[in-house]
């Protein structure tokens, strides 16, 4: 039943969305395909994926309060606990937030996964000609990590937010994911990794915008 409506409602729309752009973009390039299917909907999770950038931003900036509480009411974890809930609803935070709009997207990006890894047969698996995206590919492999890494320190926090003291082990995580990204890769069809790589660079682009947005956001009311 579960899987009847993920086929029903995600994977056959995304299927035939794929076909479409294939058949009616110009020269028929399974890649193009791939890169304009991706920015698709990238856009049109945008909403959600904004919301639960925002809520990420709010939540660090609350750490340095969060972690004085916690060294303060230690002792006492009830008090915590209230004094805790007591800040969100006073910052309007509710962390929450960050995890719906994730856990929205998880079906449409397996869905997308599937799709990438093992497309119809009526499409031919070259991108511009030259790569084959059914098979394994070492410079997608190492462009998915690259991609992968710049994303992560794009999404990470700034050290300003969280207070500093966890830089290193956020830097260390980071480039850890970028390497296992970029092996994990190398045992996928070159498609899968294309795919990560035009959705990591939507990410950037997406997490610099939402940036830039809210700092300008923070201006106008700093100078109204």
């Amino acid at each position: 039943m579960i899987g009847d409506i993920y086929q029903f409602i995600v994977y056959q729309p995304l299927l035939n969305t794929l076909v479409f752009l294939y058949e009616y973009l110009p020269g028929k390039d399974f890649g193009i395909a791939i890169i304009a299917l991706t920015i698709f909907v990238r856009i049109l999770l945008y909403p959600l994926s904004a919301k639960a950038f925002k809520a990420q931003l709010a939540m660090a900036e609350l750490q340095p309060k969060l972690k004085e509480l916690q060294s303060q009411l230690k002792n006492n974890k009830d008090e915590l606990n209230r004094r805790t809930l007591a800040l969100f609803r006073e910052k309007r935070v509710n962390p929450l937030s960050m995890l719906f709009p994730l856990l929205v997207q998880l079906p449409i990006l397996l869905a997308l996964f599937q799709l990438f890894r093992s497309p119809p047969e009526s499409i031919s698996p070259m991108f511009f000609g030259i790569l084959d995206l059914s098979a394994r590919s070492i410079p997608i492999a190492v462009l998915s990590a690259v991609s992968q890494l710049a994303q992560g320190k794009f999404a990470a926090p700034s050290s300003q937010a969280t207070g500093g003291k966890n830089v290193f082990a956020t830097k260390t995580a980071t480039h850890l994911f970028s390497l296992f990204t970029g092996f994990i890769m190398l045992t996928l069809p070159s498609a899968v990794g294309l795919y990560w790589i035009s959705t990591n660079l939507f990410s950037v682009w997406q997490q610099w915008h939402l940036s830039r947005k809210l700092k300008a956001q923070s201006s106008n009311v700093k100078t109204a």
